[in-house]
């Protein structure tokens, strides 16, 4: 089972309900753009996947599109290893704000609620400070159902996230493979093809 990505609107860019929303919260513009609240700056911290060029060029659009808005970015890229180090594994969960280029996958969707669930930072793991009464209620159900019972559960639970847009998809890297005299029978999966899915045809 994986994420379903079951949402009921899809959302729109529109820089001028940003700033409003900003402006409602009470994030003000000074004389060098830059927004503050309360004496404290819109700062963004941003770790980012620096492994393929496409992972650094939507960094770069992120932070352009968000200094445009006032906020100060500061971007900071290492490979797979540095990203996963940075976000799950520092001392610090404070320490940043956005992650770019983390990819999550898992055949066990228990392994994340954890993160869509509980405390935020840096007391918990739950980044997003999640508060979704339908996914709590579900995904706890769901862990209490034995094997195959459980996945119409789990499901539900998921689309719950994406109904509230609570997960957000925001982009996608293609990932090319050629084949000569093969096939195969399941397709790529972020670049990784198992061997058992290959059929050579001559």
């Amino acid at each position: 089972m994986r994420l379903q990505q079951c949402r009921r609107d899809d959302p729109r860019f529109d820089v001028d309900a940003a700033k409003k929303t900003l402006s409602d919260a009470g994030w003000k513009a000074g004389p060098d753009g830059l927004l503050t609240k309360d004496g404290r700056p819109l700062a963004l911290n941003v770790i980012f996947n620096n492994s393929r060029d496409t992972n650094s060029a939507a960094a770069e659009y992120v932070a352009t599109q968000w200094e445009g808005l006032g906020a100060k970015v500061k971007l900071t890229g290492g490979d797979y290893s540095f990203v996963i180090a940075n976000t799950f594994s520092t001392t610090d969960l404070s320490s940043w704000d956005v992650s770019i280029g983390l990819t999550l996958g898992s055949d066990t969707p228990s392994i994340f609620a954890k993160y869509f669930t509980g405390p935020p930072k840096p007391e918990g793991v739950n980044f997003a400070s999640l508060d979704n009464k339908t996914y709590i209620e579900l995904s706890t159900e769901a862990s209490l159902l034995p094997g195959d019972e459980s996945c119409k559960v789990w499901e539900e639970s998921e689309r719950a996230l994406f109904n509230d847009i609570d997960l957000l998809p925001v982009s996608t890297t293609p990932a090319h493979m050629f084949f000569n005299g093969a096939t195969s029978i399941y397709p790529p999966s972020s670049g990784i093809l198992p061997g058992s899915a290959i059929r050579v045809l001559k």
